[in-house]
This record gives C-alpha cells, structure tokens and sequence, in this order.
C-alpha cells in the first residue's frame, strides 16, 4: 500500500490553511466585510486550482493587510491601494515579502 500525496502532508498545508481561516474569522479588529471579501478571494483561488500553500500565503498577507487598513475593502480608491503599496515598502520587510504582500493586493495575471 503506497501513501498517496493527498494522505500525506509532510509541510502541513490542511492544518496551516485551517488555522488562517480560524485566526481570520476570530480576529475582533477586521471588518466583517473584509472577513467575506477575503474568504471569497480565497474561494476562488481554490476554484482557479492555485496550491493550498499558495492560498493559505495570500490568506494571510490579506488578513495582515485587512488589520493594517481597518477600512473597508469595498471602499478601497486607487489612491488608497497605493497608500498601503507605499506602507508596506516603508516597513522592515524584505524585498520577496514586500513584493508577495502587494501582490495579494493585486495578483499578477
């Protein structure tokens, strides 16, 4: 009997995706708007066929970002987009980490 992939997650991806999701939907200082917008974001990456690690990473960028802003998504000016870009480049992040969490806000197509 052979371990198929889906039996065995060595990198934990299931349990770290599962834990996002329960920190996003606890969390008290994000907007509930922003709760489904995420979650709905993270939907239909799943339904593109994007990796369980991939999406868990842009979960959790989202769910940073949605702390970070405490304004509504739907609400979201370009003008404020590129407030937050300008915000994440000002931190102590690196070059990757930077470029990952701006791409969460707008995905390379």
């Amino acid at each position: 009997m052979g371990v198929s992939e889906t039996d065995f997650d060595v990198y934990k991806h299931e349990k770290r995706f599962q834990n996002a999701i329960r920190n996003l939907q606890a969390s008290e200082n994000i907007l509930e708007s922003n709760k489904s917008c995420i979650l709905e974001f993270v939907q239909r990456l799943a339904m593109e066929g994007v990796g369980k690690a991939r999406v868990t990473k842009y979960l959790l960028h989202m769910t940073v970002l949605a702390r970070t802003t405490g304004q509504s998504f739907s609400e979201f000016a370009r003008k404020d987009v590129e407030q937050l870009v300008a915000s994440i480049n000002s931190q102590s992040y690196t070059d990757r980490e930077k470029q990952a969490t701006s791409w969460s806000l707008c995905p390379p197509r």
